[in-house]
């Protein structure tokens, strides 16, 4: 929750959240819901169906651009029991109770490594707190799955703060409707691969080019918990919200390296190995796969880091990234914030 900035959570919000019943996404949502972690007994009996969607579709009533939460909420309001959480104007109401001032979502430190920097803090991004709460709002498919590993750790009030706070702040990019950051992060998977092993990118390349511009959606857009065991992708998310959504490019890479010696003794179709069925029989050690993506991180050039680090919040032009990277440095380095 700290690494994610979840520092308030308002327990009647999300009761009335709930409240408003069933969203015009419920049925889609539901239709998603039951095929998650389908067979893992283990997630089923702690984390019911019925949760999943009740979060789910509090998230979609939360973001929906034309739902006006203020009106819904307008009674409470008054009486100061609802107020927008996330909103900077408010941040003064809530207080972390071990301390007399008030805390900022961005306060919290990230421990990133300075190689894998500038994060879009560090290049000047700045986004408002109600822009980040209303990028993709509604329900793209792939939501089901970012959510329940927080069900499975957290009661449900902390879960849903901490799964809206990671769609809206940490991947807003990878919920659009047309889901731009996912498909920008298998674009950077097949160019990182490139650099880090030309040998291994060149035969799978080879092989089908399509095939690796996209083996790595499920992954990017599941954030990894497409795989299993849960206790695994636990660890991987630990990594990611403390280091960085976005190392799990990186990770992605690894688990091609790791199965370089398979993918080139196959010339007719390496590429299954790679499919989810193929690696979820296959030994998963998160903490290997981990410092293998570290291990990557010196053999890539600060400018496709710094696209690495910014995707899953910035939506990339005709142009690609680097020509918004110059501006957003050079913004940075004159102490100027850079709006976007």
């Amino acid at each position: 929750k700290i690494l994610l900035g979840a520092y308030y959570l308002d327990a009647d919000l999300y009761i009335k959240l709930v409240e408003q019943g069933p969203s015009r996404r419920y049925d889609t949502i539901k239709q998603d819901t039951f095929r998650i972690f389908k067979g893992n007994e283990e997630f089923h009996k702690k984390v019911p169906e019925e949760k999943l969607t009740r979060i789910i579709n509090a998230f979609v009533w939360y973001n929906m651009p034309e739902h006006d939460i203020s009106a819904s909420f307008s009674d409470d309001e008054e009486n100061g029991q609802f107020s927008n959480i996330f909103s900077p104007n408010n941040r003064t109401k809530y207080k972390s109770p071990n301390s007399n001032k008030s805390l900022r979502s961005s306060d919290h430190c990230l421990n990133s490594p300075n190689n894998l920097q500038p994060r879009s803090e560090s290049l000047g991004i700045h986004y408002s707190e109600e822009k980040l709460l209303r990028v993709g709002g509604g329900y793209t498919q792939g939501m089901s799955v970012l959510c329940a590993p927080f069900l499975y750790e957290m009661p449900e009030v902390d879960a849903f703060f901490c799964f809206n706070l990671l769609l809206t702040k940490h991947i807003p990019q990878y919920v659009n409707s047309s889901l731009d950051g996912v498909l920008t992060g298998c674009s950077l998977i097949s160019r990182v691969l490139e650099v880090v092993d030309p040998e291994l990118f060149h035969h799978l390349d080879g092989t089908n080019h399509e095939h690796l511009m996209y083996f790595g959606f499920s992954f990017v857009m599941s954030l990894h918990a497409c795989m299993q065991p849960l206790e695994e992708i636990l660890k991987i998310w630990d990594v990611l919200f403390a280091y960085g959504v976005h190392l799990e490019i990186l990770i992605v890479v690894a688990q091609c390296v790791l199965l370089r010696e398979k993918l080139l003794a196959d010339h007719k179709n390496p590429f299954t190995f790679l499919t989810l069925k193929s690696l979820q029989l296959q030994p998963f050690d998160a903490e290997i796969l981990v410092a293998c993506a570290f291990s990557l991180i010196p053999h890539i050039h600060q400018d496709l880091l710094d696209e690495i680090a910014c995707h899953p919040i910035v939506s990339l032009d005709a142009n690609g990234f680097r020509g918004t990277s110059v501006r957003m440095l050079c913004a940075f380095q004159q102490g100027h914030q850079c709006e976007n």
